[in-house]
């Protein structure tokens, strides 16, 4: 039985997809495309990683792509993938374990992309007026903080937040026979996230990012000095090294 077959077949979730409601990967060839329907597109990992960061410039909706070591591209639609049993706070038997039953190594892909830095400055900017010496900034100041939080928000879309993180773990739980990486991309490349499974990631990783929000009012200079991708790799180091069991690597879009 070929894999996409496999992954239909045991595709068997409450309220997701069953025997009325099969889970089918038509398999293309040529470019990724987040079109909204499950699709699988026969393709390299380089030039597939090349496309998603195309594809995280110009989409307004994260998405999640799987790859497969026989240069295949898995797209489920994002909506219907089961994740947790938010009750219990386990992995449940949806689409992302059944990567298990296929018994190959995989890369999870999930793209943060640029639409969503303008909301992010639309919440900066917002927050500035509201104190006391925004009425009184000149307009060299203000261009000033708009281009370094610009580049500071670039380097949030090459990062996982701690939600991300959770849901690798549980995707590398429920998968212990494979092994799985698990990587952004965004606009300014790939992030590779590895963790150490031992180890309470999620609160120490919003303790440690809230630190470096925290430190961006007093790093303005810095930020202006650096390009976009010297902070990412620079927001990178600073947490993996904050946070035990946590591994951060950047690498520029192709």
């Amino acid at each position: 039985m070929g894999d996409l077959e496999l992954l239909v077949r045991h595709a068997l979730v409450q309220g997701g997809y069953g025997p009325r409601q099969p889970l089918s990967f038509p398999v293309r060839d040529g470019a990724l495309s987040s079109d909204k329907t499950a699709h699988a597109v026969r393709l390299g990992q380089e030039d597939g990683e090349r496309q998603l960061c195309a594809l995280a410039s110009s989409e307004e909706l994260e998405s999640l792509w799987l790859y497969l070591p026989e240069a295949l591209w898995l797209y489920p639609p994002v909506q219907r993938i089961v994740f947790v049993d938010e009750e219990r706070g386990t992995a449940t038997q949806g689409f992302l374990n059944l990567i298990a039953d296929i018994g190959q190594d995989y890369v999870h892909y999930h793209i943060q992309p640029e639409v969503m830095r303008t909301l992010y400055m639309g919440s900066v900017e917002d927050s500035w007026r509201l104190q006391e010496w925004y009425g009184d900034a000149s307009s060299e100041t203000l261009a000033g903080l708009r281009k370094a939080a610009y580049r500071y928000l670039g380097a949030e879309l090459a990062l996982p937040s701690a939600r991300d993180l959770v849901s690798f773990r549980h995707f590398a739980d429920a998968n212990p026979l494979v092994h799985g990486e698990f990587r952004i991309a965004s606009p300014a490349g790939i992030t590779s996230i590895a963790l150490d499974g031992t180890e309470d990631i999620a609160a120490k990783y919003t303790e440690a990012h809230a630190r470096l929000s925290a430190s961006f009012q007093d790093n303005l200079e810095a930020y202006l000095a650096l390009d976009e991708r010297e902070v990412i790799r620079q927001s990178c180091a600073a947490l993996s090294e904050a946070v035990k069991g946590l591994s951060l690597d950047f690498r520029p879009a192709g």
